[in-house]
Protein backbone atom coordinates (compact mmCIF):
# COMPACT_ATOMS: atom_id res chain seq x y z
CA UNK A 1 0.00 0.00 0.00
CA UNK A 2 1.40 3.24 -1.06
CA UNK A 3 1.32 5.94 1.92
CA UNK A 4 1.05 9.59 1.48
CA UNK A 5 3.66 12.02 1.79
CA UNK A 6 2.49 13.68 4.12
CA UNK A 7 1.49 11.14 6.38
CA UNK A 8 4.58 9.15 5.75
CA UNK A 9 6.03 12.51 7.22
CA UNK A 10 4.02 12.61 9.82
CA UNK A 11 4.82 9.35 11.68
CA UNK A 12 8.30 9.19 10.58
CA UNK A 13 8.47 12.85 13.09
CA UNK A 14 6.33 11.34 15.54
CA UNK A 15 8.71 8.25 15.89
CA UNK A 16 11.82 10.13 15.82
CA UNK A 17 10.48 11.99 18.71
CA UNK A 18 9.42 9.31 20.89
CA UNK A 19 13.06 7.60 20.61
CA UNK A 20 14.78 11.48 21.34
CA UNK A 21 12.21 10.96 24.41
CA UNK A 22 13.20 7.69 25.07
CA UNK A 23 16.84 8.72 24.83
CA UNK A 24 16.42 11.69 27.40
CA UNK A 25 14.89 9.81 29.96
CA UNK A 26 17.97 6.69 29.56
CA UNK A 27 20.27 9.70 30.00
CA UNK A 28 18.63 10.94 33.22
CA UNK A 29 18.27 7.35 34.99
CA UNK A 30 21.77 6.59 34.00
CA UNK A 31 23.24 9.88 35.61
CA UNK A 32 20.56 9.55 38.27
CA UNK A 33 22.21 5.94 39.11
CA UNK A 34 25.29 7.06 39.04
CA UNK A 35 25.14 9.88 41.00
CA UNK A 36 23.72 7.16 43.50
CA UNK A 37 26.67 5.25 43.12
CA UNK A 38 28.73 7.62 43.61
CA UNK A 39 27.16 9.48 46.89
CA UNK A 40 27.27 5.33 48.00
CA UNK A 41 30.91 5.20 46.71
CA UNK A 42 32.10 8.36 48.88
CA UNK A 43 30.55 7.06 51.69
CA UNK A 44 32.00 3.62 51.38
CA UNK A 45 34.91 4.95 50.82
CA UNK A 46 34.66 7.94 53.92
CA UNK A 47 33.64 5.07 56.43
CA UNK A 48 36.91 2.90 55.15
CA UNK A 49 39.01 5.41 55.91
CA UNK A 50 37.92 6.07 59.17
CA UNK A 51 37.56 2.71 59.88
CA UNK A 52 40.97 2.12 59.22
CA UNK A 53 41.97 5.16 61.13
CA UNK A 54 40.60 3.69 63.98
CA UNK A 55 42.07 0.22 63.68
CA UNK A 56 45.65 1.83 63.12
CA UNK A 57 44.71 4.01 66.67
CA UNK A 58 44.16 0.62 67.81
CA UNK A 59 47.14 -0.70 66.74
CA UNK A 60 49.33 1.98 67.87
CA UNK A 61 47.42 1.27 71.37
CA UNK A 62 48.26 -2.07 71.12
CA UNK A 63 52.11 -1.39 70.38
CA UNK A 64 52.35 1.16 73.49
CA UNK A 65 50.51 -1.59 75.81
CA UNK A 66 53.22 -4.67 74.41
CA UNK A 67 55.68 -2.35 74.98
CA UNK A 68 55.14 -1.46 78.38
CA UNK A 69 54.61 -4.95 78.91
CA UNK A 70 57.77 -6.29 77.56
CA UNK A 71 59.72 -3.24 79.57
CA UNK A 72 57.94 -4.84 83.06
CA UNK A 73 58.52 -8.23 82.29
CA UNK A 74 62.35 -7.31 81.71
CA UNK A 75 62.45 -4.78 85.13
CA UNK A 76 60.92 -8.20 87.11
CA UNK A 77 63.42 -10.22 85.50
CA UNK A 78 66.25 -8.47 86.89
CA UNK A 79 64.96 -8.83 90.09
CA UNK A 80 64.19 -12.14 90.15
CA UNK A 81 67.64 -13.16 89.10
CA UNK A 82 69.16 -10.98 91.31
CA UNK A 83 67.20 -12.78 94.01
CA UNK A 84 67.91 -16.36 92.59
CA UNK A 85 71.35 -15.38 93.03
CA UNK A 86 71.34 -14.04 96.55
CA UNK A 87 68.96 -17.26 97.76
CA UNK A 88 71.63 -19.96 95.89
CA UNK A 89 74.31 -18.33 97.96
CA UNK A 90 72.57 -17.48 100.55
CA UNK A 91 71.73 -21.46 101.21
CA UNK A 92 75.32 -22.39 100.50
CA UNK A 93 76.97 -19.88 103.23
CA UNK A 94 74.25 -21.70 105.57
CA UNK A 95 75.00 -25.43 104.14
CA UNK A 96 79.00 -24.48 104.01
CA UNK A 97 78.31 -23.86 108.12
CA UNK A 98 76.14 -26.75 108.62
CA UNK A 99 78.37 -29.40 107.03
CA UNK A 100 79.32 -32.36 109.41
CA UNK A 101 82.89 -34.50 109.07
CA UNK A 102 86.39 -33.97 109.11
CA UNK A 103 86.49 -31.15 106.68
CA UNK A 104 84.01 -28.92 107.87
CA UNK A 105 84.54 -26.41 109.30
CA UNK A 106 83.20 -27.12 112.83
CA UNK A 107 84.72 -30.66 112.39
CA UNK A 108 88.19 -29.43 112.85
CA UNK A 109 90.03 -29.97 116.10
CA UNK A 110 91.77 -26.57 116.13
CA UNK A 111 89.56 -24.31 117.97
CA UNK A 112 91.12 -21.02 116.85
CA UNK A 113 90.76 -22.46 113.38
CA UNK A 114 87.35 -23.19 113.47
CA UNK A 115 86.44 -19.96 114.71
CA UNK A 116 88.41 -18.19 111.89
CA UNK A 117 86.96 -19.85 109.32
CA UNK A 118 83.12 -19.95 110.89
CA UNK A 119 83.77 -16.12 111.23
CA UNK A 120 84.42 -15.85 107.47
CA UNK A 121 81.97 -17.91 106.64
CA UNK A 122 79.39 -16.04 108.95
CA UNK A 123 80.35 -12.53 107.57
CA UNK A 124 79.16 -14.23 103.82
CA UNK A 125 76.19 -15.73 105.18
CA UNK A 126 74.90 -11.83 106.46
CA UNK A 127 75.78 -10.49 103.86
CA UNK A 128 73.91 -12.84 101.36
CA UNK A 129 71.02 -12.62 104.00
CA UNK A 130 70.67 -8.79 103.33
CA UNK A 131 71.26 -8.57 99.75
CA UNK A 132 68.23 -11.74 99.69
CA UNK A 133 66.18 -9.59 101.93
CA UNK A 134 66.60 -6.49 99.65
CA UNK A 135 65.34 -8.47 96.99
CA UNK A 136 62.19 -9.85 98.19
CA UNK A 137 60.91 -6.50 99.66
CA UNK A 138 61.80 -4.63 96.76
CA UNK A 139 60.27 -6.84 94.34
CA UNK A 140 56.30 -5.65 96.07
CA UNK A 141 55.05 -9.34 95.25
CA UNK A 142 52.49 -10.89 97.94
CA UNK A 143 54.56 -14.13 97.86
CA UNK A 144 57.95 -12.42 98.36
CA UNK A 145 56.55 -9.99 101.20
CA UNK A 146 55.64 -13.77 102.60
CA UNK A 147 58.86 -15.02 102.40
CA UNK A 148 60.38 -11.86 103.62
CA UNK A 149 58.47 -12.23 107.19
CA UNK A 150 59.25 -16.06 107.74
CA UNK A 151 63.20 -14.74 107.38
CA UNK A 152 62.52 -12.10 109.77
CA UNK A 153 60.69 -14.16 112.17
CA UNK A 154 63.62 -16.95 112.58
CA UNK A 155 65.35 -14.00 113.35
CA UNK A 156 63.18 -12.53 116.18
CA UNK A 157 62.33 -15.81 117.26
CA UNK A 158 66.50 -16.53 117.80
CA UNK A 159 67.21 -12.82 118.86
CA UNK A 160 68.28 -13.71 122.18
CA UNK A 161 70.64 -16.38 120.91
CA UNK A 162 72.02 -14.07 117.78
CA UNK A 163 72.91 -11.27 119.57
CA UNK A 164 75.45 -13.27 121.88
CA UNK A 165 77.38 -13.67 119.22
CA UNK A 166 77.15 -10.35 117.91
CA UNK A 167 74.00 -10.71 115.14
CA UNK A 168 71.32 -7.94 115.17
CA UNK A 169 68.32 -6.43 113.31
CA UNK A 170 66.99 -3.68 112.33
CA UNK A 171 63.66 -2.63 111.68
CA UNK A 172 63.45 -3.30 108.62
CA UNK A 173 64.56 -6.72 109.20
CA UNK A 174 68.48 -6.14 107.99
CA UNK A 175 71.18 -8.07 109.93
CA UNK A 176 73.69 -6.40 111.63
CA UNK A 177 77.00 -7.88 112.83
CA UNK A 178 79.21 -6.68 115.93
CA UNK A 179 82.35 -8.91 113.99
CA UNK A 180 84.68 -8.58 117.28
CA UNK A 181 81.99 -9.70 119.21
CA UNK A 182 81.74 -12.48 116.96
CA UNK A 183 85.08 -13.33 117.44
CA UNK A 184 85.07 -13.30 120.93
CA UNK A 185 82.02 -15.49 121.49
CA UNK A 186 81.98 -18.82 123.14
CA UNK A 187 82.15 -21.84 120.67
CA UNK A 188 79.06 -23.38 121.38
CA UNK A 189 77.10 -20.32 120.83
CA UNK A 190 78.03 -20.32 117.48
CA UNK A 191 77.39 -23.90 116.87
CA UNK A 192 73.84 -23.52 118.59
CA UNK A 193 73.07 -20.83 115.59
CA UNK A 194 74.81 -22.10 112.95
CA UNK A 195 75.12 -25.92 113.31
CA UNK A 196 72.30 -28.63 113.71
CA UNK A 197 69.20 -29.46 112.64
CA UNK A 198 67.08 -26.83 114.03
CA UNK A 199 69.10 -24.19 113.98
CA UNK A 200 68.65 -20.73 112.68
CA UNK A 201 71.13 -21.49 109.96
CA UNK A 202 69.23 -24.43 108.83
CA UNK A 203 65.85 -22.69 109.19
CA UNK A 204 66.90 -19.92 106.60
CA UNK A 205 68.72 -22.50 104.08
CA UNK A 206 65.45 -24.56 103.58
CA UNK A 207 64.00 -21.34 103.14
CA UNK A 208 66.73 -19.86 100.77
CA UNK A 209 66.12 -22.69 98.36
CA UNK A 210 62.37 -22.52 98.31
CA UNK A 211 62.96 -18.94 97.03
CA UNK A 212 65.52 -19.64 94.97
CA UNK A 213 63.21 -22.23 93.55
CA UNK A 214 60.46 -19.86 93.35
CA UNK A 215 62.36 -17.20 91.55
CA UNK A 216 63.81 -19.69 88.51
CA UNK A 217 60.06 -20.34 88.42
CA UNK A 218 59.17 -16.48 88.22
CA UNK A 219 62.24 -15.99 85.91
CA UNK A 220 60.47 -19.06 83.36
CA UNK A 221 56.80 -17.27 83.54
CA UNK A 222 58.36 -13.94 82.74
CA UNK A 223 60.53 -14.97 79.84
CA UNK A 224 57.57 -17.19 78.32
CA UNK A 225 55.32 -14.00 78.33
CA UNK A 226 57.89 -11.63 77.02
CA UNK A 227 58.20 -13.92 74.18
CA UNK A 228 54.82 -14.05 73.80
CA UNK A 229 54.09 -10.36 73.57
CA UNK A 230 57.37 -10.02 71.40
CA UNK A 231 55.64 -11.80 68.92
CA UNK A 232 52.41 -9.62 68.98
CA UNK A 233 54.79 -6.65 68.92
CA UNK A 234 56.88 -6.89 65.72
CA UNK A 235 53.28 -8.52 63.85
CA UNK A 236 52.84 -4.47 64.17
CA UNK A 237 56.31 -3.92 62.39
CA UNK A 238 57.15 -2.03 65.60
CA UNK A 239 60.78 -2.58 66.92
CA UNK A 240 61.34 -4.62 69.96
CA UNK A 241 65.00 -3.72 70.33
CA UNK A 242 65.72 -3.18 74.25
CA UNK A 243 63.25 -5.56 74.79
CA UNK A 244 64.89 -8.79 73.83
CA UNK A 245 63.38 -12.08 75.62
CA UNK A 246 66.49 -13.24 76.42
CA UNK A 247 67.88 -13.89 79.98
CA UNK A 248 69.22 -11.36 82.01
CA UNK A 249 71.69 -13.01 84.74
CA UNK A 250 72.83 -10.24 86.61
CA UNK A 251 74.59 -10.98 89.82
CA UNK A 252 73.18 -9.83 93.35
Amino acid sequence: MIIPNRIHVSITKARMVREAKGRVLSCKRSLAKGSRTSSGSSTRLGNQSATQRLINNLLGQSSTTAAAQLAENRAKQVVYNRMETAAGRTARSAENLLKTGENSIFGQQDEAQIKKEAVAEIKNFVNNYNLLLGHLNSSGENTDTAYSKKLSAYVTGGARVLEKIGITAGDSGVLSLDEKKLKEAELADIRAVFHGEDSFAEKVRKQAEDIRNMAEEKIADLEKSSYYRSTNYTRYGTSVTGYDTGSYHLKA
